[in-house]
C-alpha cells in the first residue's frame, strides 16, 4: 500500500527545501506564485513518485489544491489527519490499514504531531461534538509516535506487557524531542554540528552528503539561521495559539512583513499564566491545536490575520521538517550506509545524555498504571577506561533509578529530579547501585507496574584501516581496541560488584560489511570470563550477496561459540525470500575476492550434508579450492581451506607469539613486535588474558600445525591481502533459489540446534533491506503466517526489538503493531493475529538476559 496521491504531495509540502525556499523569499503577507508553489512541490515528491506519469501528479494536485490556487498549511494536515486518523472515543489514532505506510512514507519524512493537532482541531470544530478544546480528551499517551489502538493488542500489551531484546539506548531520542533542545540551544546545537562537519574523516564525509541530500546548501551557519528563525516563529505561534496577541500587540500595530523583519521585531513574552513547561510532545500537540482553531473558527480574533499565522506556521513546520529529515532515515535511503550517515549527525548527542524521556517514552501513559514493556534489554557503548564507563552507567542507571522511584511507592522521599542533582555534585555510580537496590528490593521480576531494565555492552564494527598488508596482520588496529574496552569493562564490573546484577550480556553493533565476527571472538571469551555469559550479535543485516549475510550469521554462530539462549541480531539474511532476493538485486554482484572465498566456504558447508544439494555443493568446493589457491598463492583444498579458517577465532597477536616461540616466524622480529614498523607492541591484553589466548593458540599449533600455519599466512601476509581485497565479478544467481533455500534452512538448523534465537526488528530491516514494505518482511516467514509460510523451514527462535526507535521514527509497540496490521490485513481474526505474535514476544523474556 501506498499513499494516495494527495497525501504523497501533502507531505511533500510539509517538508523540502525548494518550497522553504520559496516561502522564506516571499513577503509573509503575501501569496507566492501557484505555479512556483506547484513546480517546488512537483520537484520535491518526483523522486518518491519516478514511475508515475505526470497527470498523476496533476490530478492529485487539483484535488490537493481543492479549488484553491494552492493549498494552504491547514489543508496539507487536514489531507493527512483525513487519510491516516480516526478518532474512537475522542483519541486520535492511526488507523490499522494504513499503519506501515504512516510510519514509512509519512512519519520518516515529516513529525507526526502537527497531524495530530489538526486531527484534534476537527474534533473541537466538528459540530455537535460533545467536547470543545481546552476540554478535549487528555491524550492517552502524549509521545512523539503515533500507532493504531485495538482492543485485543491493548488488552494483551496491558496483560503481558512487551518484552524488547534489541534497543540501542544512542539512537532511541525522537526527532520531535531534539528539535525542541536545539530551539532552545540553537548556538551550542550548532557549534557540535560544526566541529563534525569541518572535520575531514570519512564519517564526517557522510555527515556532508546526508546533509547535502536534504538541502544543497545546508552548512552550520544555515543550520542556526534556520533554528533561530524558527524559535522566532514558534514564540509568534504561541502567543497567537494562547490567544495573546490582541492584549500584546498595541491597536493597529503592524506585524512583520518578511522573515527579516519578523527576526528584528522582538516577539512578545507570554504571560506567566500561559507560558509552557519543559518541552514535551503533548505541549506541542496542544498549543498546535489550540492555533489550528483559532485560525479556523470563525470570530475568534487572533490579533494576527488568519492568513500571514498561516503563512509563519508554514514556516515553522518547514523549518523542523528539514530538521527531521537529519535525524531519521526516510523511506528511500536504504541501506545500513545511509542509515549510518543519520548516526554520524551530532543533532542528537547532546538531549541524549540523559535517559529519562526516553524511559518515560517506552513506559507509555503514566496514568495507566502500568508499563508498556515490559522487560528492556538496553544497549550501551563501553568505554576505554574505568572512569568513562562509572560514567556512563551512573548516568543510566540514575536515570532508571529515578524512574522506578515516580513509579513505585516508597516511604522514602522521591530521588531528585534533574534539576537538582545538576545543581550539586553528580551521584557516584556506588550511589546509584545501593538505591537501586532499596528500590527493587522484594520487586517481582514480571512486576507490570514499571519495565525491567538490563544493559547489554554493544562493541562497535570499524573497518580495517590498512587492507592492504602494511599492519602485521587483518583488523589489528581494532582487535586492540576491543582488547582494551573489554578490558575495562572487566575492571568496571569488578570495581563494582553490583553491576553485574543490570550489565548482563555483550553484543557488537554497526556495519556488519565493516568487521568479520571472528574480530571479536577474544573480546568474547574475555567478557564471558568477566561473567558476561550472555550475548547477541548483528549479522545477516546488510550484505552484498546473500551468501555474504549468511556466512555472517555461520561464523558468528561458530567463531564466537554462542551458547543456548544467546541470539543473533537481525538475520535478514535468513529469512528472506530468495526469489524476492534475486528479483531485486543486479544480476552482478562486486564482492571483495577474501570475501567471496569466505562465502564460497560458508555456502559449501552449508549445500553438503543435503543429498538434492550434492551438485551444487561439489561445484561450490570446487570454486572455492581454485580461488584459495590463487589467493594463497599455493595449491589449496576445500578441506584444507575449511581447516584453516577454523581456527579464525583465535588472537592473531597470541598465534604470531607462539609461532616466534617455535622459531616460525621471522627470528628478528621477537615476541610482540610488529615487522611493519620494528618496534614493540604495547601490552595487548591484561597478562592473564595474554596467557589464555597463548594457550589457545598453543593447542591449536600442537593439533593443527598446518593449519595454523596457513591461517597465520591469511592474516598476516602483505600478499595474500592484497589479492583479497581486490573485487572481483560474481553473479546473484550463482546458486539457484531452491539453493539458496537450502542454505538457509541449514543455518536455521544449526542455529536451533544451538537454541540460539533471532531478534527482528522489522522497521529497521524494511529501510536497510530490499523490502518495500511490513508484509514482506521475513518474520512473518519465521512465525509461519499463512501465506508466508515455508513447510520445511526449522524452527526458528524470534524475538522482537525496536532497534534504534528515534531514527525510524517508531517504537517497540509500533513494531508489535505493524506485524499485527499485515496479519489482520490478510484476513485473519485478531485472536488469529496475535496467537500467531504471542510467543514472539514471549521469547523476549524467555531468551532474555534478565538475571539468567
Amino acid at each position: 500500500m501506498t499513499p494516495t496521491t494527495p497525501a504523497r504531495l501533502a507531505t511533500a509540502a510539509l517538508g523540502g527545501y525548494r518550497l522553504l525556499n520559496l516561502l522564506s523569499a516571499v513577503d509573509l503577507h503575501r501569496e507566492p506564485a501557484p505555479r512556483e508553489v506547484e513546480e517546488a512541490v512537483y520537484l520535491t515528491q518526483q523522486p518518491w513518485a519516478a514511475r508515475h506519469p505526470d497527470h498523476v501528479f496533476q490530478q492529485g494536485w487539483a484535488v490537493l489544491c481543492n479549488g484553491a490556487p494552492a493549498p494552504g498549511v491547514l489543508r496539507l494536515l487536514q489531507v493527512l489527519a483525513d487519510e491516516f486518523l480516526e478518532c474512537p472515543h475522542g483519541q486520535p489514532v492511526v488507523k490499522l490499514a494504513h499503519f506501515g505506510v504512516w510510519q514509512q512514507s509519512v512519519m520518516s519524512r515529516i513529525s507526526g504531531l502537527p497531524v495530530l493537532a489538526a486531527a484534534r482541531a476537527a474534533q473541537v470544530l466538528a459540530p455537535g461534538r460533545p467536547w470543545q478544546h481546552p476540554h478535549l480528551p487528555t491524550l492517552a499517551e502524549p509521545a512523539p509516535v503515533l500507532r493504531p489502538h485495538d482492543g485485543a493488542v491493548e488488552a494483551y500489551v496491558q496483560r503481558e506487557g512487551l518484552h524488547e531484546t534489541h534497543l540501542h539506548l544512542n539512537g532511541s531520542t525522537h526527532a520531535e524531542l531534539s528539535w525542541l533542545q536545539a530551539l532552545q540551544q540553537p548556538e551550542a546545537t550548532v557549534t557540535a554540528f560544526a566541529a563534525e562537519f569541518h572535520q575531514c574523516g570519512p564519517n564526517e564525509a557522510r555527515l556532508r552528503e546526508l546533509c547535502h541530500a536534504v538541502d544543497p546548501e545546508l552548512r552550520p551557519q544555515r543550520l542556526l539561521e534556520h533554528l533561530r528563525h524558527a524559535a522566532r516563529l514558534r514564540r509568534w505561534l504561541l502567543l497567537a495559539s494562547a490567544h495573546c496577541l490582541p492584549d500584546l500587540l498595541p491597536a493597529g500595530t503592524p506585524v512583520p512583513t518578511t522573515l527579516a523583519a519578523l527576526m528584528a521585531t522582538p516577539a512578545p513574552q507570554l504571560p506567566a499564566a500561559d507560558r509552557l513547561g519543559p518541552p514535551s510532545a503533548a505541549q506541542e500537540v496542544d498549543w498546535l491545536t489550540r492555533l489550528l482553531v483559532r485560525l479556523q473558527q470563525p470570530g475568534q480574533p487572533a490579533g494576527a490575520p488568519p492568513e500571514w499565522l498561516a503563512r509563519l506556521l508554514h514556516l515553522y513546520l518547514l523549518l523542523q521538517h528539514q530538521y527531521h529529515r537529519l535525524l531519521v532515515q526516510e523511506e528511500g535511503q536504504y541501506g545500513f550506509d545511509q542509515f549510518q550517515r543519520l548516526t554520524f549527525v551530532p543533532l542528537r548527542w547532546k538531549p541524549e545524555e540523559r535517559y529519562a524521556d526516553r524511559l518515560a517514552q517506552m513506559h507509555g501513559a503514566p496514568q495507566q498504571g502500568y508499563s508498556r514493556t515490559g522487560r528492556l534489554e538496553g544497549r550501551f557503548a563501553p568505554k576505554e577506561s574505568v572512569a568513562k564507563n562509572e560514567a556512563l552507567l551512573a548516568q543510566v542507571l540514575g536515570d532508571y533509578r529515578r524512574y522506578l522511584a515516580q513509579h513505585l511507592p516508597s516511604p522514602r522521599p522521591a530521588p531528585p529530579g534533574p534539576e537538582e542533582v545538576a545543581a550539586r555534585e553528580p551521584a557516584t555510580l556506588g550511589t546509584v547501585l545501593r538505591a537501586l537496590d532499596g528500590l527493587t528490593a522484594g520487586l517481582p521480576p514480571d512486576d507490570r507496574r514499571v519495565q525491567h531494565l538490563t544493559l547489554v555492552a554493544h562493541f562497535i564494527k570499524q573497518p580495517d584501516p590498512d587492507p592492504q598488508g602494511r599492519s602485521a596482520y587483518r583488523f589489528k588496529k581494532l582487535r586492540r581496541e576491543l582488547d582494551q574496552k573489554a578490558a575495562a569493562l572487566a575492571q568496571t564490573l569488578a570495581r563494582w560488584p553490583r553491576l553485574r546484577r543490570w550489565v548482563r550480556g555483550i553484543d557488537a553493533a554497526a556495519n556488519e560489511l565493516h568487521a568479520p565476527p571472528e574480530v571479536f571472538a577474544a573480546c568474547w571469551r574475555a567478557c564471558r570470563e568477566a561473567g558476561l555469559t550472555h550475548s547477541s550479535y548483528h549479522a545477516g543485516e546488510d550484505f552484498v550477496h546473500l551468501a555474504s549475510g549468511l556466512r555472517a550469521m555461520h561464523d558468528a554462530l561458530t567463531l564466537l561459540d554462542l551458547q543456548p539462549g544467546d541470539r543473533i541480531g537481525h538475520g535478514t539474511a535468513m529469512g528472506i525470500n530468495p526469489a524476492l532476493w534475486l528479483a531485486r538485486t543486479p544480476p552482478t554482484l562486486h564482492v571483495a575476492a577474501g570475501d567471496w572465498l569466505l562465502d564460497l566456504l560458508c555456502a559449501w558447508q552449508l549445500l553438503r550434508d543435503r543429498p538434492d544439494t550434492l551438485a551444487a555443493a561439489e561445484r561450490t568446493q570446487r570454486e572455492a579450492a581454485a580461488l584459495a589457491t590463487r589467493l594463497l598463492g599455493e595449491p589449496v583444498s576445500a578441506t584444507g581451506l575449511e581447516a584453516a579458517m577454523a581456527c579464525r577465532h583465535l588472537h592473531p597477536q597470541a598465534v604470531q607469539d607462539v609461532l616466534v616461540q617455535r622459531g616460525e616466524w621471522p627470528k628478528a622480529t621477537p615476541p610482540g613486535t610488529t615487522p611493519d614498523d620494528g618496534a614493540p607492541a604495547p601490552a595487548w591484553s591484561p597478562v592473564p588474558r595474554h596467557r589464555a589466548e597463548l594457550a589457545l593458540a598453543e593447542q591449536a599449533a600442537d593439533q593443527h600445525p598446518q593449519a595454523l600455519r596457513l591461517c597465520w599466512r591469511w592474516w598476516s601476509d602483505k600478499a595474500v591481502r592484497q589479492r583479497s581485497a581486490q573485487r572481483q565479478a560474481v553473479a546473484a544467481r550463482f546458486w539457484t533459489e531452491a539453493e539458496l533455500l537450502v542454505m538457509q534452512q541449514a543455518l536455521m538448523q544449526r542455529l536451533l540446534a544451538r537454541r540460539v534465537g533471532v531478534e527482528t526488528l522489522p522497521s529497521s530491516n524494511v529501510r536497510i533491506s530490499l523490502y518495500e514494505g511490513f508484509a514482506e518482511h521475513h518474520a512473518l516467514r519465521w512465525m509461519r503466517a499463512p501465506g508466508h509460510e515455508v513447510p520445511t523451514d526449522p524452527q526458528v527462535l524470534v524475538s522482537l526489538g525496536s532497534d534504534d526507535p528515534g531514527i525510524f521514527a517508531g517504537d517497540l509497540s509500533s513494531e508489535f503493531y505493524q506485524l499485527y496490521a499485515v496479519l489482520r490485513g490478510q484476513g485473519l481474526t485478531d485472536h488469529q493475529a496475535l496467537d500467531l505474535l504471542r510467543p514472539v514476544n514471549a521469547r523476549g523474556r524467555e531468551h532474555g538476559f534478565h538475571g539468567r
